[in-house]
């Protein structure tokens, strides 16, 4: 019977775990080996060799002992994931039952370019607990799409969090604002002014969570760090650490929108360990070990605890054996012509792919990312690669495959016409058809309520035009009755004007330059003679036009 998994956060006692750890650590030297392997969301397991002593003692507590064997060999693939996040296997036996200590390998291992041994992993576990335990910080800090998360946690508490949201995000056609201002320079938008003010904005919360963290940043344990590869240069402009720093891990798994949840959740699937059985299909190690019966196990691990943990042997007494190296990791599975004609969007050479015998390989993985022919179609963002989803979904292709960072084909959708071709799928094929759950394809989608949709668009679109129609209409009728009240004006001024020239016996002005009285035009108006409102060529004129007008207010006064 299977012993229920047990998870140790690494901020607590190491004590379950010191007899498992400790021979791996200190018999570096003996010729038995052990074995670890690496366990990823990929389902993909890499058996590798590490050295480990057949220690013994006198205790008669039970105390676990590491299996021993002359070859290692893959057998099968681990079909389901034990963890969220790739780990390190290391296999021992402990009462008959096979079992292993689960280490999430990014923790562990790091930017380390150390040999990777079982003695290195469990040195290096037991000395990050140790940090881990003397109150030094754990920090983690996660960027996405204009969110900043982070927190602090010291033994295992969080003792400081920040957490900012930024409209930085161009929403219909996607990417930051200043990548669209490198490719194609800089729009003049609103909504891009906007945007760009939100960078900064994003860029001066990260340097105030920094500046708080100082401290416990420089003098902290690990950093976990979960940031795109185009923030990166910007981020560690105001982060205290190098990008260098061997502190510094990334975080292996999918983080969706940065919040404190997801900052919690990092920080929980990377600081804890877990002491499980080893399931069918994780591997086997052939060989002669020596596994004995369920009546000597007991006996000879009681044997093995008491006495103290023997030095290591001497190079003069004992020769030591050198450890293994590890081999390549297997090269990715290469693309099928499916793959390649989902990726060019070639719907005629792929739907003939799929009417052939080489239809079995739809959900086939392949690549770095293990990804399958409906991935490669989701990230083209255009018609043709509407039609090739839509194509691969009819002849049974599995939207819920996730490829190694655990992201089904509709998480890496790209554009409105990807999506929807997705939720249309679900609608021809049925709820029953898959899970639709773990597919993240939301509510499915039919031909008349994307004909409904289309219709409402049309009309929006059209009452936009009226109205802008409209307004257009409103402003040019507004312009042109304040240009007819500016003519009625400067009509009335020039009538009134008129009138007075008339009274004043004086004819019509048709110089701006010209005498008043006369009509002769002045080179310069700095040479006129001005008197009362009228403007002279010269003073003779000015005395005439006057005795003209006493002349005829004599007369107006006198009948």
């Amino acid at each position: 019977m299977a012993l229920p998994p047990s998870n140790i956060p690494l901020h607590s006692s190491l004590d379950p775990l010191t007899p498992i750890l400790t021979p791996l650590i200190t018999n570096r030297s003996t010729s038995s080996t052990s074995t670890f392997a690496f366990s990823s969301s990929a389902a993909h397991l890499f058996k590798h060799v590490a050295n480990e002593s057949d220690s013994s003692s006198d205790d008669e507590e039970e105390v676990p002992s590491a299996s021993d064997s002359n070859d290692v060999a893959l057998k099968g693939s681990l079909t389901s994931s034990q963890s969220r996040v790739p780990t390190l296997l290391l296999p021992f036996t402990k009462g008959g039952e096979r079992m292993c200590v689960e280490v999430p390998s990014e923790t562990v291992v790091g930017s380390s370019k150390d040999e990777l041994t079982a003695s290195f992993v469990a040195s290096r576990l037991l000395a990050i607990s140790g940090d881990v335990q003397s109150s030094k910080a754990v920090v983690v800090v996660t960027m996405r799409s204009g969110r900043f998360g982070g927190g602090v946690f010291i033994n295992g508490k969080c003792v400081s969090h920040k957490t900012s949201s930024r409209y930085t995000t161009r929403r219909g056609q996607g990417g930051a604002q200043s990548s669209n201002d490198k490719g194609k320079g800089k729009a003049k938008s609103m909504g891009a002014q906007l945007r760009r003010a939100g960078e900064i904005a994003l860029e001066n919360d990260v340097k105030e969570a920094c500046e708080l963290w100082n401290e416990w940043l420089l003098g902290s344990a690990l950093v976990f760090l979960s940031v795109p590869n185009v923030m990166k240069k910007k981020f560690f402009e105001s982060f205290p650490l190098d990008r260098t720093d061997k502190r510094i891990r990334s975080v292996p798994m999918v983080v969706k929108r940065p919040s404190f949840e997801v900052v919690k959740d990092v920080y929980n699937a990377m600081m804890n360990v877990t002491i499980r059985a080893i399931v069918e299909g994780e591997g086997d190690v052939k060989g002669g070990g020596n596994e004995s019966s369920d009546g000597n196990d007991a006996a000879t691990t009681s044997e093995q605890s008491a006495a103290p943990v023997p030095n290591p042997p001497s190079n003069e007494s004992q020769p030591t054996t050198s450890t293994p190296s590890l081999p390549p990791p297997p090269p990715p599975p290469p693309f099928t012509p499916l793959h390649t004609k989902a990726q060019s969007c070639d719907l005629l050479a792929m739907k003939a792919l799929l009417d052939s015998p080489l239809k079995p390989t739809i959900n086939s993985t392949a690549g770095h990312l293990l990804e399958t022919p409906l991935h490669l179609a989701a990230q083209t963002n255009s018609e043709a690669g509407a039609g090739c989803v839509l194509a691969l979904m009819r002849s049974g292709a599995d939207p819920t495959v996730a490829d190694t960072h655990g992201r089904p084909p509709y998480f890496v959708a790209k554009g409105d016409k990807i999506r929807e071709a997705f939720r249309l799928a679900r609608g021809e094929l049925g709820e029953d058809a898959f899970d639709w759950a773990a597919s993240r394809i939301p509510v499915a989608l039919t031909d008349d309520a994307i004909k409904l949709k289309k219709d409402k668009e049309k009309e929006k679109k059209r009452k936009q035009k009226e109205r802008q129609k409209q307004k257009k209409a409103e402003e040019r009728a507004e312009r042109e009755r304040q240009e007819k009240e500016v003519e009625e004006e400067e009509k009335k001024k020039k009538e009134i004007e008129d009138a007075k020239r008339v009274r004043a016996g004086l004819s019509e002005k048709k110089d701006p330059n010209a005498c008043d009285f006369c009509g002769t035009v002045v080179r310069r108006k700095s040479n006129m003679f001005n008197r009362l409102e009228w403007n002279y060529c010269s003073t003779d004129c000015v005395k005439k036009h006057q005795r003209e007008l006493a002349a005829n207010a004599a007369a107006a006064r006198f009948g």
